[in-house]
């Protein structure tokens, strides 16, 4: 591959069986080499350390890159092909070779990297045998077979300081970062803390339902038929109240949504979370929702309230639900501090989505009609 435009190596996609992805990302790495002074040295310093190698950067006059050069194993009289050599040339000195081989969504291959140690000491009086792979695993399983062996991470790690002084190098660290072949970030106090919160999540809005259930709010706009009802704690990534004359035959589903993917739904606000939902859902789900009342009464929803999602049946991912109702629980229950306060919104703007969907009685007599026994 031709190496004058970085940014087509980083747009370009091999087709599979064509170019590895391994070779790709050589390439792209070579070109940052030839490109940066900065970067090589930084690169061969790096592994002149670690392998321990005793001559200084400093002594090289010059450094080529190659990449994909063909040699003929003398013992076993096979063609093999290193990734990349980094050839650093000294002024009246034997040059030092650094063979490299690099991996990116391929495994280690001890064999092959035994025939590159035979060719390196085959072609090259002095040189050393590198190994950069996607994985701490590779990196063990390379480390006998070579005298080096890092990760991409490493890569990134040594070349980072350098990112300002070239263009190509710092998106070339883009793009190592954002395939995952970057140091990730450690687990710190805080985001510790946040996991722990979300934790306590599910328990906090079960409390809120908990105070919903209490007598004194009667849910007046319930269905009669469907008064009975039972609180549900935290599944499928949702907590509420069921209300059912026979659960899932149909039920009314009342209450708050913090986890939205096993309901095939987005929350109305991904960056505040937690919706607060109303779900007509029933078993099996093959059932399918007689009349129009369905799109009639969601079509009314979406005209009332802003900032409000309403789906019927025909526009619902999840195949047990029949009609959603969403609004960001942030929106509800601002300025509320305590959960008897935020119960009451909840309460009431529930009851104004259920005097929507059955004040004119066409939605009841549509549920009566899809499941007769009711």
């Amino acid at each position: 591959m031709a190496r004058n435009l970085l940014k087509s190596l980083f747009t370009y996609r091999p087709r599979v069986g064509m170019v590895p992805e391994e070779n790709f990302l050589t390439e792209a790495f070579a070109h940052v080499l030839e490109s940066s002074e900065d970067a090589c040295r930084a690169f061969v310093a790096e592994t002149l350390r670690a392998a321990r190698v005793d001559l200084s950067v400093d002594e090289f006059t010059s450094i080529t890159i190659k990449t994909q050069e063909t040699y003929a194993d003398a013992e076993t009289g096979a063609l093999v092909r290193p990734d990349m050599l980094v050839i650093c040339n000294r002024s009246g000195g034997t040059p030092l070779v650094i063979y490299s081989e690099n991996k990116w969504k391929s495994p280690a291959d001890p064999g092959q990297l035994d025939a590159y140690r035979r060719i390196s000491r085959q072609y090259s009086s002095h040189s050393v045998l590198l190994f950069i792979g996607e994985s701490i695993e590779q990196r063990a399983i390379a480390a006998p077979h070579c005298d080096y062996s890092i990760i991409w991470e490493t890569v990134f790690e040594v070349l980072s300081p350098l990112r300002a002084s070239s263009s190509a190098l710092d998106e070339f660290l883009e793009f190592l970062d954002s395939n995952g072949l970057s140091p990730h970030v450690p687990l710190s106090l805080s985001r510790i803390a946040a996991y722990s919160a979300s934790l306590s999540v599910p328990d906090d809005c079960f409390r809120i339902i908990k105070e919903l259930e209490k007598p004194q709010y009667e849910w007046s706009g319930v269905p009669e038929s469907y008064r009975e009802r039972h609180a549900q704690p935290s599944r499928w990534g949702r907590v509420g109240l069921e209300f059912y004359r026979k659960k899932f035959s149909p039920q009314i589903f009342i209450g708050l949504l913090h986890d939205p993917r096993d309901h095939a739904l987005t929350f109305v606000d991904q960056s505040r979370g937690i919706d607060l939902v109303l779900f007509i859902e029933c078993l099996p789900a093959s059932v399918k929702p007689k009349g129009a009342a369905w799109t009639d009464r969601v079509h009314a929803i979406r005209q009332i309230f802003r900032g409000v999602t309403a789906l019927d049946h025909t526009e619902i991912g999840g195949r047990h639900r029949k009609l959603t109702i969403q609004e960001c629980l942030a929106d509800v229950i601002i300025g509320r501090t305590t959960e008897v306060e935020q119960a009451s919104a909840i309460y009431a703007r529930i009851q104004e989505w259920l005097t929507v969907l059955f004040e004119d009685g066409t939605l009841l007599q549509a549920m009566k009609e899809t499941w007769p026994d009711e």
